[in-house]
């Protein structure tokens, strides 16, 4: 693992000039999509919003924009990025299972969970309520295994969300798999603000479907990143809780 966390990685990404730090507050409805949309027009940058109104914490977006920005989360040459994570892929690894981690250093439970402490952002118009759009989402089965994806959440309240499970991905596989067993619930956990090559992980998907990923030698394999920023584990109900429109 190249990077030990977020903070290492955003720090590589400076040095190599791919990231544009805003250090003037913004606004999380609106402002920082539109922000967004403007810098990907002109060149594309990573970028890391200081201050984010009515929130603590910083949000960084496009980390994973261009090429060379995959190259460097995956430690890597970029002249032929797809031949080196398909090798990377034909060496699995099993996930290393630790007791602790930096991510168990804060551990907030029933009336002490507060979502609204995190930067939700709303993009555009189009959409009705904010949404984290790049959880990495761990979804665990006892016939299926796991399974890892990215699933917007939209907002909901202070101590639940939306989590967009649609036809076609596994997860949607996994919760029917669920519905069918008759459990009440789907086991999740969500990884935000893992290092850069936790989230590269999306970009090589390769995995049956009734089979959960495997993780590719030489880059760590996880039950929920113990770099991680911040693991959100949740319970999605069966039935309980419709799951989230498209936006717009």
């Amino acid at each position: 693992m190249p990077f030990a966390d977020m903070r290492e990685f955003v720090k590589k990404l400076d040095e190599a000039g791919e990231l544009a730090r805003v250090k003037k507050e913004v606004d999380p409805k609106f402002e920082v999509g539109a922000i967004c949309k403007t810098i990907h027009d002109r060149g594309r940058q990573a970028l890391l919003f200081e201050k984010v109104r009515g929130c603590s914490m910083p949000v960084a977006t496009e980390l994973l924009g261009t090429f060379k920005r995959i190259a460097i989360a995956i430690d890597a040459e970029g002249t032929d990025l797809f031949t080196e994570v398909m090798e990377r892929t034909k060496k699995s690894i099993e996930p290393t299972v630790v007791s602790d981690g930096p991510c168990k250093e804060v551990i907030l439970k029933g009336k002490d969970v507060d979502l609204d402490r995190m930067p939700w952002i709303t993009w555009n118009k189009t959409e009705k309520a904010p949404y984290i759009t790049a959880g990495l989402v761990i979804v665990k089965d006892p016939d299926y295994g796991r399974n890892l994806g990215v699933y917007r959440m939209m907002y909901a309240n202070k101590n639940q969300t939306f989590l967009r499970l649609s036809p076609g991905h596994h997860g949607y596989e996994y919760y029917k798999n669920a519905e069918f067993r008759g459990a009440k619930k789907l086991d999740v956990a969500v990884v935000i603000g893992s290092e850069g090559e936790g989230m590269s992980r999306l970009v090589r998907e390769k995995c049956d479907l009734l089979a959960a990923i495997p993780l590719k030698g030489q880059l760590a394999s996880l039950n929920a990143s113990v770099a991680a920023g911040i693991v959100l584990y949740e319970a999605v109900r069966q039935r309980a809780t419709p799951l989230a429109p498209p936006a717009g």
